[in-house]
């Protein structure tokens, strides 16, 4: 029986009914990605009257250092996915497929986390700052081969969703009667500066005057360097023991 080829389009029609959502564009394209082998789906270029398969792990995308077109140099995901249109995918792949990995967008998270967040927007976008630059589990790792986590404090990246569904548990979000959610334990990195910091002066009897901000950047580096190596200047402009010092945020 001869192949059935239909449509980035029509595939997505049919991927909505059989996995009760409708993915989307990245997502589609990460599962292209990956490709069959690995629990994604092949897509095919029709040339000629021909079908052949597409190597998206060979194709060879511009990154943000290596752009320079016209003067641009960020390499976004809607860049990646407008290939998607001129794709075609085998029905029985479609029917059959059951994705290995579900994927979630860095503006996709936003949108989850504001809802589940009783503070919304704003601790949305610190949480998703905090875990896209985190070294350890649970961590956003940004999936996208030609962009980068920090893009947009992580909001360019595409994230697993069992790793965003991890980070939720580790956060213990639960929602309430009005939909919207509560962090009941985790503190914010800030709150962890905080008591790191404090901790710091008082172990070791600190004498904070004596000391440059680079200085004192470096011994808490020391102390726990995943959570002082990013985050830094913006905790320290939140200080206030140092404002009696004329000039001493600067230094």
């Amino acid at each position: 029986m001869a192949q059935v080829y239909i449509s980035f389009f029509e595939a997505t029609e049919l991927l909505k009914s059989t996995l009760g959502d409708s993915p989307s564009k990245e997502e589609f394209w990460m599962w292209c990605f990956e490709g069959k082998k690995l629990g994604g789906l092949d897509a095919y270029l029709l040339e000629a009257e021909e079908y052949s398969i597409v190597h998206c792990g060979g194709l060879s995308f511009p990154t943000r250092q290596s752009e320079s077109d016209f003067g641009k140099n960020i390499y976004c995901l809607d860049d990646l996915t407008r290939s998607l249109k001129f794709w075609h995918f085998l029905r029985e792949d479609i029917d059959k497929f059951v994705p290995q990995h579900r994927y979630i967008t860095g503006w996709q998270l936003l949108t989850r986390w504001t809802k589940m967040l009783e503070k919304g927007e704003p601790a949305a976008k610190e949480y998703i700052k905090d875990y896209s630059g985190a070294s350890t589990a649970p961590c956003l790792t940004n999936y996208c081969p030609a962009a980068e986590s920090e893009w947009e404090n992580g909001l360019g990246g595409i994230y697993l969703l069992d790793d965003v569904h991890a980070i939720e548990d580790y956060c213990k979000m639960e929602a309430s009667e009005h939909g919207t959610m509560k962090d009941a334990q985790r503190k914010t990195k800030n709150q962890q500066r905080d008591d790191s910091f404090n901790d710091w002066v008082a172990e070791k009897n600190i004498d904070l005057d004596s000391m440059k901000r680079a200085e004192i950047h470096e011994h808490l580096k020391g102390r726990n360097l995943d959570l002082w190596k990013r985050g830094f200047n913006d905790w320290w402009k939140k200080q206030k023991y140092h404002k009696k010092k004329p000039g001493r945020p600067a230094r």
